[in-house]
C-alpha cells in the first residue's frame, strides 16, 4: 500500500475515534458516570439511585438522574407542552447509509510517459456515510421527567 492509502486509512481512523468519543462520551456507562459525581447520585432517592445503576429512567426522575443513567444528550430542546414550559433530550447513534453507484469519466493529463492523453475513469464507492438516528427521547416538565421514549438503545 502506498504513502496516500495509510494516510487516508489514518485519517479514518482518527476520524471514527473522534465520532465514537463525541457520541458515546467519555463516561460511556452509568457507574462511570457516577464515580464521576458522586454528589449527583446521593441526592437521589434509594429507588431512583437502584434505576439510575441498571441504566434506566423513569417518569418523576430528575435531569440529574437521567444524566447519570443514560448520559449527556445529543441534542436538548425547549418549547410548550399544554401551555407549560418542557424540555426534552434527544439521544443519537450513528448509522451508516451505503451509497451504492458506479463513476465513469474522461480525463486528460500526463504522466511519467511523453505527451499528454486522454483516459477512462472508472470508480466504485463503498464507504458507508454515517448520519445520526434519533434513539431515544426524554421530556421534562419543571425539572422531571413526565415522558420517555426508547427505540433500539
Amino acid at each position: 500500500m502506498n504513502k496516500r492509502g495509510c494516510s487516508k486509512i489514518v485519517t479514518m481512523g482518527l476520524l471514527m475515534a473522534v465520532i465514537v468519543l463525541h457520541f458515546t462520551g467519555c463516561a460511556a456507562t452509568p457507574q462511570a458516570r457516577v464515580q464521576k459525581n458522586p454528589e449527583m447520585l446521593g441526592r437521589l432517592s434509594a429507588a431512583d439511585q437502584i434505576l439510575v445503576m441498571r441504566g434506566t429512567i423513569n417518569e418523576g426522575m430528575s435531569r440529574d438522574a437521567v444524566y447519570l443513567a443514560w448520559g449527556s444528550p445529543d441534542s436538548v430542546t425547549t418549547g410548550s407542552d399544554n401551555g407549560r414550559q418542557s424540555e426534552t433530550w434527544r439521544y443519537a447513534t450513528l448509522q451508516p447509509v451505503y451509497h451504492h453507484g458506479f463513476g465513469l469519466g474522461l480525463g486528460y493529463g500526463g504522466g511519467f510517459h511523453r505527451g499528454r492523453h486522454f483516459y477512462p475513469g472508472l470508480s466504485m464507492n463503498l464507504t458507508p456515510s454515517y448520519v445520526p438516528r434519533t434513539t431515544s427521547v426524554v421530556r421534562f416538565r419543571n425539572g422531571r421527567v413526565v415522558a420517555w421514549e426508547m427505540a433500539g438503545r
